[in-house]
């Protein structure tokens, strides 16, 4: 499905680029309120509600600032006995991060393109490291920014809403990394001035009529095709998680951006428990009134409701009939092996994956191949390290400037990779993007 194309506007009075820029950068470092992420404490529990759900919960830099820190006191906190991380709206747990505003910092050297990444892996691992049990309901659309924030912890329940995928590599329609802009600010690809307003526009687009000068952003969800690719891999502990599902899941799903929806998820390794969505209320009461709050007695809780859920119970994994050959087809050392090894296949279900992986950025697929291998023997530390130096190498490149174009700017669905055959990306470059960074290198 194409993107959603919107009404054009009158063309404004042009602007330099580069100060709209620093201007909408300048505006989203500015505008976090407390409002977008909830931090209470109910009885024995820490409680993290993710509250933006016009946006699907997507995570800002402001958002991450608050959540980390606040973990870290739960950890110290001896009246706290486990953390609930939540979404609201019914839609979505997360469904990613504003690459908007990180692809306009690395264009212009904004310290956002690093600091967004610095924080983001941080609260990852803090994630991975926490010393009270964690539980995360991941109740809707779970990518990006949303897979960081839940698959490090104890506890990850999926229900039959659940839709969950690494979007790095392929954008799908209503699901993925989903990219979020300004319409007050960027509209139909081009720049315009914040303080015009359309009152026939803003209305239809949920902003309130009676501001003409926005002291905020209201951010639009660009819908684009599943073909589409934004030129860089699978972060947040990918590297780690991923290799480390059964057989070769993780390589498949890293590499062809595939959906899973539902008890999928937990079949394929992703959820540890399955509850329907209707039932999270009364689990969330039951966790909260647990006298001794231990790993165990949260385990045999959320047994106690898995077991219950009847929804899918029978349904055969999605991947099932297919799991052969992702084993086969995706275990081979490089990409040009793999892709050799599709076209050797020839059968359906190679030749889908085939036309998948060739839209893709020839840059990113073999970035991303090399860090699941590495990443398979690394601890989630040494992963999110790696998982750094990469998405600066994305920020100093072309092809992730070049997948937000074709997908968000110009909407053609038809970027120009640099360089654009697997062939053509040396080693030598590949082995660059995961050289330390020196002063600047991640640590944890």
């Amino acid at each position: 499905m194409a993107a959603r194309l919107l009404r054009p506007l009158p063309r404004l009075k042009p602007f330099n680029r580069l100060q709209v820029i620093l201007q909408h950068l300048k505006m989203y470092k500015h505008t976090g309120s407390s409002d977008e992420v909830l931090l209470e404490k109910k009885g024995g529990a820490g409680i993290i509600t993710l509250n933006r759900p016009k946006a699907l919960n997507a995570l800002n830099l402001s958002m991450i600032q608050q959540i980390y820190p606040q973990i870290k006191a739960w950890e110290q906190d001896p009246e706290t006995f486990l953390i609930i991380i939540k979404g609201t709206g019914g839609k979505a747990f997360c469904a990613g991060g504003d690459i908007r505003a990180i692809t306009d910092a690395g264009k212009v050297g904004d310290k956002l393109a690093q600091d967004f990444f610095r924080e983001e892996y941080t609260l990852n691992n803090a994630i991975g490291t926490c010393k009270k049990p964690y539980v995360a309901l991941i109740d809707g659309i779970t990518m990006g920014g949303g897979v960081g924030l839940s698959v490090h912890g104890h506890f990850r329940v999926a229900t039959e809403k659940t839709l969950f995928a690494m979007p790095e590599t392929a954008i799908a329609i209503c699901t993925l990394h989903f990219l979020m802009f300004d319409p007050t600010t960027y509209v139909n690809s081009e720049m315009y001035n914040r303080k015009f307003y359309d009152p026939e526009l803003h209305k239809e687009r949920g902003v309130p009529q009676e501001k003409s000068d926005y002291s905020e952003p209201s951010y639009e969800i660009i819908h684009v095709s599943p073909e589409d690719n934004t030129g860089l891999f699978p972060d947040v502990g990918g590297g780690y998680f991923l290799p480390r599902l059964s057989g070769k899941i993780g390589y498949y799903l890293a590499l062809t951006g595939f959906r899973l929806k539902g008890r999928d998820v937990l079949k394929a390794g992703i959820a540890t428990h399955f509850v329907e969505s209707e039932k999270l209320p009364d689990l969330e009461k039951d966790l909260i009134a647990l006298k001794s709050a231990s790993k165990e007695n949260i385990a045999d809780l959320l047994n106690s409701y898995h077991v219950k859920s009847k929804i899918d119970q029978e349904k055969e994994f999605v991947l099932d009939e297919h799991m052969e050959k992702i084993n086969s087809l995706f275990s081979a050392n490089s990409m040009e092996e793999i892709v050799k090894k599709l076209k050797e296949d020839g059968s359906p279900f190679a030749i889908k994956q085939l036309e998948t992986i060739n839209k893709m950025s020839p840059t990113s697929l073999k970035m991303t191949l090399r860090q699941l291998r590495e990443g398979a023997s690394m601890s989630l530390q040494d992963v999110l390290t790696m998982e750094y130096r990469l998405s600066q190498a994305c920020m100093r490149g072309h092809d992730f400037y070049e997948g937000v174009r074709a997908v968000l700017i110009d909407k053609d669905q038809s970027p120009r990779w640099k360089p654009a055959a697997l062939e053509e990306v040396s080693d030598e470059f590949v082995d660059n993007c995961f050289k330390p960074l020196g002063n600047n290198d991640l640590e944890l």
